[in-house]
């Protein structure tokens, strides 16, 4: 994995209204990472997300997107190198799967210029990638959630850009779907996408990421190898959970098992 960084944060900060969420954030995203932001409920998880990808406005410092600001990059060119699945993605209603993974096609075409066959390829290539071409003539809303979700980071393959960044990609989704779409963002970083992912479920996290961004109260605690962090004293100060934490005997990874209550101490 490379060690340069596709995407960097320096002293960022953003406000909710009056409310500061992010405090002077630094963080740099290697390119071939798969980084994985957890962290307590309100912390700021996915407002540094959408502030990296320029959704949510910062109050103070700098997003540099290639080692450019990337606020200086039209909002064409930047979605050709950086993607974005924001929670409650909406489409329009009766849409059918093929025509939104043709959405993502759009940085890369001008108002009236039609479809190409190197648009189509781009598009039959993306929803191969994230195993949805079976369902290219279905409407959205017949598929299950976990399939939804796999048409929309299709859209996002659609765009070709090398950077993915998913804000709470398995939420509302049952554990059979959880665990899809995690292999499908695993097998995209393995194939050279450099992922960025807001997830709650810590074992989850640290099964998956290659890397973890611990935050709390708007700044960022640590960042490392789960395997480094994700240590019984650190979890227990971090998201008050008295645990053990164990070899996944699957992969090796750390695995968090939560202490009973009577136990705890």
């Amino acid at each position: 994995m490379s060690t340069k960084s596709r995407l960097e944060a320096q002293a960022l900060r953003a406000h909710h209204g009056p409310h500061e969420v992010l405090k002077g954030i630094d963080i740099a995203l290697p390119a071939g990472s798969f980084t994985v932001i957890v962290g307590p409920n309100a912390c700021g998880k996915s407002t540094l997300l959408r502030s990296l990808a320029q959704l949510h406005p910062s109050s103070g410092g700098s997003v540099l997107l290639d080692g450019h600001p990337i606020a200086h990059y039209r909002p064409r060119d930047r979605a050709r190198l950086l993607a974005v699945l924001p929670q409650g993605a909406e489409a329009p209603e009766g849409i059918i799967v093929a025509n939104l993974v043709a959405r993502g096609r759009h940085p890369h075409r001008s108002l009236f210029q039609p479809w190409t066959a190197a648009d189509q390829s781009a598009m039959e290539a993306a929803m191969e990638a994230a195993g949805v071409s079976q369902l290219a003539e279905r409407t959205l809303e017949s598929l299950s959630g976990g399939q939804r979700q796999k048409v929309w980071i299709a859209m996002a393959l659609a765009q070709g850009a090398d950077i993915l960044l998913l804000d709470e990609p398995t939420t509302f989704l049952d554990l059979s779907h959880q665990i899809d779409v995690l292999e499908l963002c695993s097998a995209l970083n393995c194939a050279g996408k450099t992922i960025v992912a807001v997830l709650h479920d810590l074992n989850q996290a640290a099964r998956y990421a290659s890397r973890l961004v611990v935050m709390r109260a708007g700044e960022i605690l640590a960042q490392g190898l789960p395997e480094d962090l994700l240590t019984p004293g650190f979890i227990d100060e971090v998201f008050h959970v008295p645990c053990i934490v164990i070899a996944d005997p699957l992969t090796g990874k750390p695995l968090i098992v939560p202490k009973r209550a009577a136990l705890a101490n």
